[in-house]
């Protein structure tokens, strides 16, 4: 059993009034890139997508598919969301054809991955040409040094890091905002 799948018993607790408002900033954020994105007639990959409490920020489609490395975190989806498909697998090995996906988002992932190359490697694969990749990165500030001494193994990198990384792998910024613990950025393929 992974540290996620038992986590996935007490994510809930992440709805603390503090956690809350830092979540809902970041949250209003997200809502505000993808209002930048054309109409998505296609499929939506979700990447990371743990308990299901940012799908309500994505673009509207017939069909989301939430992917996650933990079965825990995915059968806590709640209801609302239950008509999407649920898959379990590894971010960097993603079970899908190329060019597959118009939209892909991997929210609240990034920091827990040590080779972010590797990952903006795989979207891109399996992005179309002219899709969009959400993504959020955890810069190194006050907010997450404290996350790190609280146990999380958190990769932190700058946005300018993300967003050379992003060139590097044949992606296009196409907006970036900040939050207190997150960077949220929007890039076209």
């Amino acid at each position: 059993m992974n540290l996620w799948n038992i986590k996935a018993h007490i994510y809930s607790l992440r709805t603390s009034p503090l956690f809350a408002w830092v979540l809902n900033a970041e949250k209003n954020n997200l809502r505000e890139l993808v209002r930048r994105v054309d109409t998505i007639p296609g499929l939506i990959l979700d990447i990371g997508t743990g308990t299901g409490h940012t799908l309500d920020v994505l673009p509207e489609s017939k069909q989301i598919i939430c992917l996650d490395r933990s079965v825990g975190m995915l059968n806590k989806i709640n209801k609302k969301n239950q008509q999407n498909l649920k898959l379990a697998a590894d971010a960097f090995y993603l079970p899908f054809q190329d060019n597959l996906f118009s939209f892909v988002s991997c929210i609240g992932v990034s920091e827990y991955l040590s080779r972010l190359i590797f990952l903006y490697i795989e979207i891109n694969r399996i992005l179309k040409d002219n899709g969009y990749f959400l993504t959020t990165i955890s810069p190194p500030n006050l907010w997450n040094s404290l996350r790190r001494i609280s146990g999380n193994r958190l990769h932190t990198v700058s946005a300018k890091f993300a967003q050379d990384t992003a060139n590097n792998t044949g992606f296009k910024k196409m907006g970036e905002l900040h939050s207190l613990m997150q960077c949220q950025h929007l890039f076209k393929k």
